[in-house]
């Protein structure tokens, strides 16, 4: 499959079932499939290779709403060809600790329940993080931050 027929698969999907949570387990790992597949919907990106108990776990993490990454597609995303900005964003240390931990796969109950504080005190933390980096979404911001070396 081409990278347009993985877009147009990917607009497709989308279209006919928006909520729908992509996860793209492929064999390619170069800079370009990887960041089509995340900008055009994808919400997790792993390996063929990924051991089957990896896989079960990045389909739960994804299906409670976290973004995966396979350490290839995170390489490729911080180390890619595209030009890499080096912006912090203003982002408090805690605001980093919870972007990091969201890079992680954690969900907001498992974030509040690391840092000991309230879910409520955890979206709060996410809504500022995504306004401070300028994106809607915590894949979106996870790949930003990826290609800022904040993660």
């Amino acid at each position: 499959m081409t990278t347009v027929d993985k877009n147009r698969a990917i607009k497709v999907l989308l279209h006919l079932a928006p909520t729908v949570k992509i996860l793209a387990l492929t064999s390619f790992q170069d800079d370009e499939t990887v960041q089509m597949m995340l900008t055009k919907g994808a919400v997790g990106y792993i390996s063929k290779t990924a051991l089957a108990r990896d896989l079960l776990t990045t389909i739960r993490a994804i299906y409670q709403g976290n973004t995966v990454l396979s350490s290839e597609a995170a390489r490729i995303m911080l180390h890619g060809t595209h030009p890499q900005a080096q912006h912090d964003f203003k982002l408090t240390s805690r605001e980093l600790t919870i972007l990091q931990a969201m890079a992680e796969g954690m969900n907001n109950g498992e974030i509040a329940a690391h840092f000991f504080i309230s879910q409520s005190t955890v979206k709060f933390h996410i809504v500022n993080i995504l306004r401070k980096i300028g994106v809607e979404t915590r894949s979106e911001a996870i790949v930003v931050a990826a290609k800022n070396n904040l993660v």
